[in-house]
Protein backbone atom coordinates (compact mmCIF):
# COMPACT_ATOMS: atom_id res chain seq x y z
CA UNK A 1 0.00 0.00 0.00
CA UNK A 2 0.63 3.55 -0.14
CA UNK A 3 -0.88 6.23 2.06
CA UNK A 4 -4.47 5.20 1.54
CA UNK A 5 -3.90 3.48 -1.70
CA UNK A 6 -3.95 -0.42 -1.79
CA UNK A 7 -3.03 -2.88 -4.40
CA UNK A 8 -3.98 -6.60 -4.66
CA UNK A 9 -2.49 -8.50 -7.25
CA UNK A 10 -3.63 -12.32 -7.93
CA UNK A 11 -2.67 -14.61 -10.64
CA UNK A 12 -4.31 -17.84 -11.57
CA UNK A 13 -3.72 -20.15 -14.27
CA UNK A 14 -1.47 -23.84 -15.44
CA UNK A 15 1.74 -23.53 -17.27
CA UNK A 16 2.94 -20.45 -18.98
CA UNK A 17 -0.44 -18.74 -19.55
CA UNK A 18 -2.20 -16.74 -16.47
CA UNK A 19 -5.09 -14.73 -15.36
CA UNK A 20 -3.62 -11.58 -13.77
CA UNK A 21 -6.26 -9.84 -11.64
CA UNK A 22 -5.27 -6.25 -10.14
CA UNK A 23 -7.74 -4.75 -7.68
CA UNK A 24 -6.50 -0.69 -6.65
CA UNK A 25 -8.94 0.09 -3.54
CA UNK A 26 -8.28 4.14 -2.46
CA UNK A 27 -9.43 5.98 -5.66
CA UNK A 28 -12.18 7.48 -6.44
CA UNK A 29 -13.76 4.44 -7.00
CA UNK A 30 -12.16 0.99 -6.42
CA UNK A 31 -10.76 0.00 -10.09
CA UNK A 32 -10.25 -3.84 -11.12
CA UNK A 33 -8.11 -4.72 -13.95
CA UNK A 34 -8.34 -8.44 -15.52
CA UNK A 35 -5.95 -9.30 -18.65
CA UNK A 36 -4.01 -12.10 -19.83
CA UNK A 37 -0.29 -12.33 -19.50
CA UNK A 38 2.39 -14.90 -20.76
CA UNK A 39 5.00 -15.64 -17.84
CA UNK A 40 4.26 -14.86 -14.86
CA UNK A 41 4.59 -11.73 -12.18
CA UNK A 42 7.78 -12.24 -9.76
CA UNK A 43 7.00 -8.36 -7.98
CA UNK A 44 5.46 -5.77 -8.11
CA UNK A 45 5.99 -2.48 -6.09
CA UNK A 46 4.07 0.97 -4.86
CA UNK A 47 6.51 3.60 -5.00
CA UNK A 48 6.24 7.51 -5.68
CA UNK A 49 8.88 8.08 -8.81
CA UNK A 50 8.04 11.29 -10.52
CA UNK A 51 7.56 12.62 -6.99
CA UNK A 52 3.88 14.16 -7.08
CA UNK A 53 3.19 12.73 -3.70
CA UNK A 54 1.15 9.49 -6.03
CA UNK A 55 2.03 6.64 -5.83
CA UNK A 56 3.42 4.53 -9.18
CA UNK A 57 2.81 0.56 -9.57
CA UNK A 58 5.22 -1.42 -11.29
CA UNK A 59 4.48 -4.99 -12.11
CA UNK A 60 7.48 -7.25 -12.97
CA UNK A 61 6.52 -9.84 -15.39
CA UNK A 62 8.70 -12.98 -16.61
CA UNK A 63 8.42 -14.96 -19.57
CA UNK A 64 8.55 -18.44 -20.02
CA UNK A 65 10.82 -20.28 -21.44
CA UNK A 66 15.00 -20.29 -20.74
CA UNK A 67 15.83 -16.70 -21.59
CA UNK A 68 13.55 -15.32 -18.63
CA UNK A 69 12.87 -12.15 -20.55
CA UNK A 70 11.71 -9.52 -18.33
CA UNK A 71 8.89 -6.97 -18.97
CA UNK A 72 7.55 -3.69 -16.30
CA UNK A 73 3.94 -3.40 -16.27
CA UNK A 74 3.22 0.34 -15.07
CA UNK A 75 0.79 2.32 -14.00
CA UNK A 76 -0.07 5.89 -12.38
CA UNK A 77 -2.48 7.41 -10.39
CA UNK A 78 -3.04 10.97 -11.44
CA UNK A 79 -4.39 13.95 -9.93
CA UNK A 80 -7.93 13.11 -10.70
CA UNK A 81 -7.26 10.50 -8.40
CA UNK A 82 -7.96 7.76 -11.32
CA UNK A 83 -5.52 4.84 -12.66
CA UNK A 84 -3.65 4.95 -15.94
CA UNK A 85 -1.16 2.68 -17.97
CA UNK A 86 2.23 3.80 -18.34
CA UNK A 87 4.08 2.70 -21.24
CA UNK A 88 8.12 1.04 -20.83
CA UNK A 89 9.87 0.39 -23.74
CA UNK A 90 11.62 -3.19 -23.53
CA UNK A 91 15.58 -3.25 -23.26
CA UNK A 92 15.68 -4.84 -26.63
CA UNK A 93 13.92 -1.88 -28.25
CA UNK A 94 17.17 0.31 -27.42
CA UNK A 95 20.12 0.00 -30.51
CA UNK A 96 22.86 0.01 -27.50
CA UNK A 97 21.77 -1.86 -24.67
CA UNK A 98 19.63 -3.85 -26.47
CA UNK A 99 22.12 -5.31 -29.25
CA UNK A 100 23.29 -8.25 -27.31
CA UNK A 101 20.41 -8.69 -24.90
CA UNK A 102 19.43 -12.19 -24.14
CA UNK A 103 16.72 -11.87 -21.05
CA UNK A 104 17.69 -13.31 -17.48
CA UNK A 105 16.55 -9.61 -16.03
CA UNK A 106 16.51 -8.48 -12.49
CA UNK A 107 15.05 -5.51 -11.01
CA UNK A 108 15.38 -3.41 -7.69
CA UNK A 109 14.37 -0.46 -6.19
CA UNK A 110 16.58 2.38 -5.08
CA UNK A 111 15.81 5.19 -2.65
CA UNK A 112 11.71 4.49 -3.05
CA UNK A 113 11.88 6.35 -6.32
CA UNK A 114 14.27 4.61 -8.71
CA UNK A 115 14.26 1.21 -10.29
CA UNK A 116 17.53 -0.65 -11.59
CA UNK A 117 17.29 -2.59 -14.02
CA UNK A 118 20.31 -5.89 -14.33
CA UNK A 119 20.63 -8.27 -16.61
CA UNK A 120 23.66 -10.14 -18.18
Amino acid sequence: HFQNIHCFIETKGEGSLQDLTMEIIGLNQSTIITQAIEGSIKDAVMMDMDGDQLPEILLFQQSPGSGSYGTIMAYTITKQNKLEKVMVPGIEQDAVLGKNYMGHDRYETAKGRYLVHYFP
